[in-house]
């Protein structure tokens, strides 16, 4: 891969790969935030796992589900 020629070609290279850099931080946000739900009820409730396991899979399914449609929409 060539180096970019000028500070132009270089911010085309950055705009074309924000989508795919914020990807792992959405994931990982996404995953956080549904397993610390999912933590908050059970302590709550003493239902400890279920509702852990069960949001953890919810947000699983929720960050794919992401990825996939910002790795299309980039394309």
């Amino acid at each position: 891969m060539a180096l970019p020629s000028s500070p132009k070609d270089s911010n085309k290279i950055y705009r074309e790969l924000a989508p795919y850099m914020a990807l792992g931080s959405q994931m990982t946000a996404t995953l956080v935030v549904f397993g610390g739900l999912g933590w908050w009820i059970d302590s709550s409730y003493q239902t400890s796992p279920m509702w852990l396991v069960i949001l953890l899979v919810v947000g699983v399914i929720v960050a794919m589900v992401g990825f996939i449609r910002t790795a299309l929409k980039a394309k």
